[in-house]
């Protein structure tokens, strides 16, 4: 996405009378279940959408465990720390697991949500 997807959305913000942020709350969910679909349904995801420059994120949320589990939700405390060095058992990690050709899929997505 980029900045003239953004004004294309300011525009249906203003001729439709929809809130920026039930837009953009609107396309993270759709790009969630686009994730799911297209790449990883077991990963614990989350989306960001950067409202000024249109730049997605697509974050798997783990949690901290001494003994690994469950590679899909909990991440090693050794693993955690290589990535965020104040981490502690418990804690909740996100990791940005956005795929390269993301940006397409993100735009059909997009595309099929605000026609």
């Amino acid at each position: 996405m980029n900045k003239e997807f953004i004004k294309a959305l300011e525009e249906i913000e203003k001729d439709k009378g929809i809130s920026r942020e039930v837009i953009f709350d609107a396309l993270e969910k759709a790009l969630i279940k686009s994730y799911e679909k297209n790449f990883d349904d077991n990963e614990n995801v989350v989306v960001k959408i950067n409202h000024d420059d249109g730049k997605i994120s697509v974050l798997a949320v783990k949690e901290v465990v001494d003994d690994l589990e469950d590679n899909v939700t909990q991440i090693s405390l050794e693993d955690a720390r290589a990535v965020n060095s104040s981490v502690e058992i418990g804690d909740q990690l996100t990791i940005e697991v956005t795929p390269m050709n993301f940006g397409r899929i993100a735009a059909q997505t997009a595309r099929n949500i605000v026609i």
